[in-house]
């Protein structure tokens, strides 16, 4: 009904516009040693490509091409924000990602028919992991000691957890701040319409 493609409102921009709500608040939560943590389980795609311009991908939607437009925008928005919390001071909320492959719950009912039939036929074998090897590393990064401080991080679980080095166009600093800039504008046209 805001007129935002629903993959990239509820995958990435919902993320967004909670973070910005919420960011005074964790900022008074946080401490030297005990920082706020903001924290987001995205998909596993990278180096995806965001269409600045055609967000919503009017004319060229794809599942794939939307579910990496997204995944990209996640990444791309925990660099920006770790740029920008570690510009505060003292910087007492951090930022990371933990991107995912192939997780065994019942989101798979809502998945395209095609992808219901080769997931579990060729990505289950190899690739699939269980819900509680997941949230075991959610929890490392969340609370886990060794993590304090850090901010602007992607991490992964496919198969085993680790620390990615973004690319080139994923680290760009230009890109991460023309996202930002679109996706405050996509919020206030999103209160407008619900508000008419």
């Amino acid at each position: 009904p805001e007129g935002i493609e629903t993959n990239f409102a509820v995958n990435y921009l919902s993320r967004f516009a909670l973070t910005d709500a919420l960011l005074s608040c964790l900022a008074l939560g946080g401490a030297a040693g005990s920082a706020a943590r903001i924290f987001l389980v995205s998909g596993a795609a990278q180096n995806g490509k965001i269409d600045f311009e055609n967000v919503n991908l009017t004319g060229r939607f794809g599942i794939l091409r939307c579910f990496s437009q997204f995944c990209e925008a996640n990444d791309l928005f925990v660099l920006e924000l770790g740029r920008r919390l570690a510009e505060m001071s003292p910087p007492f909320i951090t930022a990371t990602v933990l991107k995912v492959g192939v997780v065994r719950t019942n989101i798979r009912l809502q998945f395209p028919a095609w992808m219901k039939l080769l997931v579990p036929l060729l990505m289950d074998p190899f690739l699939s992991q269980s819900p509680e090897q997941i949230a075991a590393s959610a929890r490392c990064l969340l609370l886990g000691a060794k993590f304090e401080g850090v901010t602007g991080a992607i991490f992964r679980h496919i198969r085993r957890f680790k620390k990615l080095q973004p690319g080139q166009r994923t680290g760009d600093p230009e890109r991460g701040q023309r996202l930002w800039n679109l996706s405050e504008q996509l919020i206030r046209k999103a209160r407008v319409r619900s508000h008419a």
